[in-house]
């Protein structure tokens, strides 16, 4: 587990990472994932996010296997001293390992340890809620989530 800063040469498939992690392909693996990273370098993704990350407004974390591959990956953005865990996601092949979780756990203590005192999270599912609870998160309060809106990276 590590964090992800702007030049570190995993960028690209850290970022391309949650496209398939929340994907309909609940098969792709690590030839998908460099396919994938290889689309965000080439759609400008990767060079719109470093100017963000260099400005430490937003953070990325990833846990790694073995030859390097990122298996998961999640980011927060830090404000006035609080921030939103999101976009943690694991690479379908690599699932019910506990990544997302550590992932999850790693941002918080990240977060923290760059003055970050309210770190909160939103979820769809209980599934996911239930995931939270387990990490030591509660419910604190209800957000209001507006659809139809672009994505951001």
């Amino acid at each position: 587990m590590r964090a992800v800063e702007a030049d570190d040469p995993a960028l690209p498939a850290v970022l391309a990472l949650p496209r398939l992690a929340f994907g309909p392909d609940g098969t792709a693996g690590a030839r998908e994932l460099a396919a994938a990273a290889e689309g965000v370098v080439a759609d400008g993704t990767v060079e719109a996010v470093r100017p963000t990350l260099r400005a430490g407004h937003k953070r990325l974390l990833a846990a790694f296997g073995p030859d390097g591959v990122p298996l998961a990956a999640g980011h927060y953005h830090p404000a006035g001293g609080a921030t939103e865990i999101g976009g943690v996601g694991t690479l379908p092949t690599a699932r019910r390992q506990g990544l997302a979780a550590a992932v999850t756990t790693a941002l918080a203590v990240d977060a923290r340890e760059h003055g970050v005192t309210t770190v909160f999270l939103a979820y769809a599912a209980e599934s996911v809620a239930r995931l939270y609870a387990r990490l030591g998160f509660r419910p604190a309060g209800v957000t209001l989530l507006i659809a139809d809106q672009p994505a951001r990276s």
